[in-house]
């Protein structure tokens, strides 16, 4: 049974990674991967595998609410990217990942032809992974409120960019100090 996660754009407007307060409250990180994939066996090589071997093995390391999802294919959009958010409670619990699964018998058996696939038989074309913190006004992730399906359900991600790192501060203190997380929750 094949399980399929899907999204328009995921919504992390709780997160960044370039606050430089301190808080009261520990705030989590997140790591954001994305897997880009050029055809259908790669998609189900890297769907066996987070469903497989990567989740379980995470939630063994008491690793939950980890959120897998891809673009709903439309007219125009070319569905080629899984995204995995991971949330972790500290920088160590993140540092310690990869070593705890590289001695995880049972994620490294499980998720053999993917952890070993040769370079003519890639399971994805690229990897990229971004850490990111929580903002100090939403420092865990809360989960949504929303009713109905997890299949049915809509996110968005966004990204903040600005041209200097004070306007990148002031868009930050928009969403802590200006009310955003506010605004979003409502």
């Amino acid at each position: 049974m094949k399980y399929r996660f899907t999204l328009s754009i995921v919504l992390l407007f709780f997160i960044t990674c370039g606050s430089f307060t301190s808080f009261a409250q520990e705030q989590e990180y997140y790591q954001l991967k994305t897997y880009t994939i050029k055809n259908d066996t790669q998609e189900n090589m890297v769907d066996h595998y987070l469903k497989n071997a990567y989740l379980p093995a995470l939630k063994r390391m008491g690793i939950n609410n980890i959120g897998v999802f891809k673009v709903i294919p439309g007219k125009f959009t070319i569905s080629n990217k899984i995204y995995l958010l991971i949330p972790f409670q500290s920088l160590a619990e993140f540092n310690k990942l990869e070593a705890m699964l590289a001695v995880d018998k049972t994620h490294l058996s499980a998720g053999d032809e993917y952890i070993n696939a040769t370079h003519d038989n890639k399971p994805y074309e690229r990897i990229s992974s971004v850490l990111l913190r929580a903002f100090s006004d939403m420092p865990k992730m809360k989960p949504s409120t929303v009713d109905g399906p997890r299949a049915n359900r809509v996110y968005e991600l966004r990204s903040y960019e600005g041209p200097t790192e004070a306007m990148y501060r002031r868009k930050v203190d928009m969403f802590n100090e200006g009310g955003e997380v506010k605004l979003f929750e409502n």
